[in-house]
């Protein structure tokens, strides 16, 4: 497994997965991990001399953190659970820890508790194992974050941040998958392109439900018999005249928000961003461009037959 901190790079991206992230946010959620075996995951760099934040040697807020050499990558059993009481240190819970090896380590929450912060369950890693030398096809290019380095590789440079470019429903096959040091997102996947690029993707911990998410999960060209038009359009992130609302959906990812016609039913209207989207039985039938106004102005509209590829 690699142990290189990545903490910086993911600040970035963590936001978009914080709903995926296996959600532990009250404390009878909690109290179920009692029983459950989770790895320890690895902090800082090969060889540094680094603690852990959440995980201390004795009962108490303000016991002696562990050395993160002492317990990284070992499994643990969750024994017990306590709430905090009587502290002004902001800790909710505890949990105790049996280390795989011998010894005890007490898991210190100071947050909400919306995911284990320095572990992850054995059963995610089981699950993300499962996942190896699968396809998936990109729902939606333009959101998805696939690096061409991995973000796990410290260089005198810092970060490599760069992205791999792929189309919609292009299909990507996963292999090898480490363990990272994050536990909001504690999975990174190479995978591989149609054209035999190879990218890095995190993943959070429930695997199955992130990945599902942000891909379709068999091949869309084969449960929709569309013309070749069309998933061109649909490759490239561009909507036409004539596009269904599923057509649209696959082309730019899911609507800010849809409004039914009051006095219409079959008349529907999307919203991306600035651009509407107007729909009459369930086909597109014309598209408009809505900009702020300026102050003391009034606003325009643009009508347009085809919007730009990945629009803002």
């Amino acid at each position: 497994m690699m142990r290189r901190c990545f903490y910086g790079l993911l600040c970035v991206i963590a936001l978009m997965f914080t709903t995926s992230a296996t959600a532990y946010a009250s404390s009878p959620m909690i109290k179920k991990l009692v029983g459950k075996t989770v790895i320890i995951l690895p902090v800082g760099y090969e060889g540094a001399d680094v603690r852990y934040q959440h995980l201390r040697k004795d009962f108490g807020a303000a016991a002696e953190a562990y050395p993160a050499k002492e317990l990284a990558l070992k499994k643990a059993k969750v024994v017990e659970y306590k709430e905090a009481e009587g502290s002004t240190f902001p800790v909710r819970f505890y949990l105790k820890l049996e280390v795989e090896g011998g010894g005890t380590a007490w898991y210190v929450d100071q947050g909400s508790g919306e995911f284990l912060k320095e572990m992850v369950l054995a059963s995610q890693v089981e699950e993300a194992g499962k996942w190896v030398n699968r396809s998936v096809w990109v729902k939606n290019a333009a959101s998805l974050n696939l690096f061409k380095d991995s973000p796990m590789t410290v260089t005198s440079g810092g970060h490599s941040e760069e992205l791999l470019k792929v189309r919609n429903t292009e299909k990507l096959t996963l292999g090898h998958v480490d363990i990272t040091n994050s536990g909001l997102l504690p999975f990174l996947f190479r995978v591989k392109t149609e054209d035999g690029k190879d990218g890095f993707l995190v993943v959070g911990g429930d695997v199955s439900e992130n990945l599902g998410r942000r891909f379709y999960l068999k091949d869309p060209k084969k449960e929709n018999k569309w013309s070749e038009a069309i998933w061109k359009y649909i490759e490239e992130g561009r909507v036409q005249i004539g596009m269904t609302e599923e057509q649209v959906g696959m082309a730019w990812g899911e609507a800010d928000w849809r409004r039914n016609d009051e006095k219409a039913a079959n008349i529907r209207v999307l919203a991306y961003d600035v651009y509407r989207l107007h729909f009459e039985n369930g086909k597109l039938v014309s598209m408009s461009e809505e900009k702020a106004p300026p102050k003391e102005k009034s606003k325009s509209k643009k009508e347009k037959n085809e919007l730009p590829s990945n629009h803002p």
